[in-house]
């Protein structure tokens, strides 16, 4: 276990993380909402500003609100993105990505990019890492990955954190991570406390010290807008519904079925008679499952 240290201002947590690893730099970070976009964009811009740091960021899918490319666009767009995404943070390397100025000292490798989002950027194209999602964990050690830094939910304890929206690679680092702690060698896993993120329990609940800092600085997550559910789609979602065992685990994708199945799921768990109800025809028609 490690002796963690808090933070409230993201420069002092990166302050901390130069002095603790120093200025070679290969942090990994999760796929699409769990990154701690504070911290990354302070420790991006202090590379940026500082070319003796030696920066290698290696993720994916890097998610950006929506940008007005007109006076017009931006009439209409700044009103929904203000709606919808409050006060998410956007990435300062993801502008720098889409208009190829990347500093020499940094680079961006990411194994899964929003469709045609890099397309022609020299940066991005010429870093990206080929890689299967069973295999993320194994590469980033491979590439010499000796900071992860991830956005987690705080327990009310003060002992716990959730990996949220992210447990799966974090989880099988872990024990990595705490044997080359045990060997001496240089290593920080940094945590980005946000109490709006959801808490998932089980596996992604972690112990308070399997962390060396964690930055406490909310904001509200990433959420693109909810497309309505179809007629079909809710039949399909409580069909579904009926073939989960108690206790089982159920892997969706997002998108207007998958919110139909977890609103079957969750009518089955908190309002049973009136599920019982609804599946009465489905139970009939297919009593052989």
């Amino acid at each position: 276990m490690s002796q963690r240290r808090e933070f409230s201002q993201a420069e002092a947590c990166i302050d901390w993380l130069l002095e603790h690893i120093g200025t070679r730099l290969v942090v990994g970070t999760p796929l699409g909402l769990g990154k701690p976009n504070h911290l990354l964009n302070a420790l991006y811009l202090r590379a940026k500003n500082d070319p003796a740091i030696d920066l290698t960021i290696m993720t994916a899918l890097s998610l950006q609100t929506p940008q007005a490319k007109s006076e017009i666009e931006r009439r209409l767009v700044e009103p929904l993105r203000e709606r919808i995404f409050g006060d998410y943070p956007d990435l300062e390397y993801v502008a720098d990505m889409q208009a190829d100025r990347i500093p020499a000292n940094i680079t961006i490798s990411e194994f899964f990019f929003q469709p045609g989002a890099m397309l022609g950027r020299g940066h991005a194209q010429r870093h990206y890492r080929n890689t299967n999602y069973t295999h993320v964990a194994r590469d980033l050690f491979g590439a010499g990955v000796n900071v992860l830094m991830q956005m987690v939910a705080p327990h009310p304890d003060g002992a716990h954190y959730s990996l949220s929206s992210n447990p799966d690679v974090s989880l099988e680092m872990l024990p990595e991570i705490q044997a080359r702690r045990e060997r001496g060698e240089k290593i920080a896993y940094v945590g980005q406390a946000n109490t709006q993120m959801p808490y998932m329990t089980r596996d992604a609940e972690v112990h308070a010290d399997v962390f060396d800092a964690v930055l406490n600085l909310d904001f509200r997550p990433f959420g693109a807008p909810a497309m309505a559910i179809s007629d079909a789609d809710y039949s399909i979602g409580l069909h579904a519904s009926t073939l989960i065992k108690d206790g089982g685990t159920l892997q969706i994708g997002i998108g207007a079925l998958s919110d139909a199945i977890a609103y079957s799921a969750n009518l089955r768990q908190q309002e049973n008679a009136s599920y019982r109800e609804a599946v009465a025809p489905i139970a009939q028609r297919f009593s052989d499952l």
